[in-house]
This record gives C-alpha cells, structure tokens and sequence, in this order.
C-alpha cells in the first residue's frame, strides 16, 4: 500500500471516528438531560474505549498500526451510539408501562382507537427488535435509533393525557364519596325516622 493511499485512509478513518464519537457524545449528553437517569454506563465505557485507541494511534510510528487503532476507536464510538440508544428506548418503554400501571383503572375508560394503535405499535416494536440478533450491531442500531423515538412519542403522547386522567379520578373519587356520604345518611336518619313514627303512633293510639 502507497504512502499516499495509507494517509487517505488515516484520514478517512479519523473523520469516520470524529463523527461517530460526536455522534455519541451528543446522543448521551440528549439523554441524559431528559431521562435524569444519569450516565449511560456502557456508552461512556465504549467512549472511553474509543479515547484509548485514539491515544495509541498518537503513539505508533507504523501508518498501518495508527490506522488499525483508529478504525478500532471508531468501532466503539459506534457500538456506544447503540448503547445509547438501546437504553433510550429501554427507558421508554418502562415509563408507557408504568403510565398504564398508574391508570389502570381507569384507562377502560379511555381505550379508543388511537390508544389501541399505540399498544400494538409498542408490541411489534418489541417483537422486531427481539428477532435482530444482537451480534448484527450495525443492524440494530440502524433500527433502535428509529425505534427509540417512537416509543418516545407514543409516551409523550400518553403523557399529555396525565391531567385529563387525573381529574377523572378525582371526579370519579368524589362522586363516590358524596353516595358514599347519602348512603351514611339514610342509614343514620332511619333511627331518627323510626323514633319519630313510634311516637306519632304512640300520641295517636288509644290510651
């Protein structure tokens, strides 16, 4: 291989890792912000893996060698993407079955078309990405990329409807209590009323 190719292709490679570490960083750092879930740990591990590889590459003095370090540098901040994204639709998907755990009672109520739609869109989502092997990363991460936002817009969608919900609990509680309150009342008039009939019978009976 020429002096000249070899160097095009560090150069390639240095801007394949570039891209793919920004990538990374950028997706971890969105996440983060909107989970307050903390750190990703096996996406910054794969980033710190990266960084490593890079800073061996700074230290070979065979072109084959920096090239060899940096494509292996690129290929974790790659697999940290996945790891990324992988959480990112994980934690969606507890926060839409924690949403249907804190209404379950009351989403009956509430189970259109649209809600139908979602549940089903939520179970191929799952079922599609069952069925990737995970050895087959590059395939993966092209499809939980897509999937993790979805899943995060069904959840945002859902989310929307907590105030809705919450006032129909609250509503429905009320309602109870005020029958719940009638139904204490009668049963605490029915002495008085009986007294009441005792002694008219008793003022109008024959002495």
């Amino acid at each position: 291989m020429s002096d000249t190719l070899i160097t095009q292709e560090i150069q390639a490679a240095k801007q394949a890792f570039a891209q793919a570490f920004d990538e990374a960083e950028q997706a971890l750092k969105s996440f983060e912000l909107e989970s307050l879930k903390g750190l990703v740990f096996p996406a910054v591990n794969e980033l710190r893996y990266a960084g490593r590889h890079l800073v061996r590459s700074l230290n070979e003095d065979s072109p084959k060698e920096q090239l060899k370090q940096i494509e292996s540098g690129a290929g974790h901040a790659r697999r940290a993407i996945y790891d990324v994204y992988d959480a990112k639709t994980l934690y969606y998907f507890e926060q839409c079955i924690k949403f249907e755990e804190d209404y379950a009672k009351v989403l009956s109520f509430f189970n259109t078309a649209d809600f139908k739609q979602d549940r089903e869109a939520l179970q191929k989502i799952k079922e599609d990405l069952a069925a990737i092997s995970r050895e087959a990363r590059e395939t993966y991460l092209e499809k939980v990329k897509d999937y993790s936002e979805s899943v995060k817009k069904i959840y945002v969608k859902w989310n929307e409807h907590r105030k809705e919900l919450n006032n129909f609990i609250f509503l429905e509680r009320e309602k109870g209590m005020r029958h719940r309150l009638a139904i204490i009342t009668i049963i605490i008039g029915i002495p008085s009323a009986l007294y009441a009939i005792f002694n008219i019978t008793k003022l109008f009976s024959p002495q």
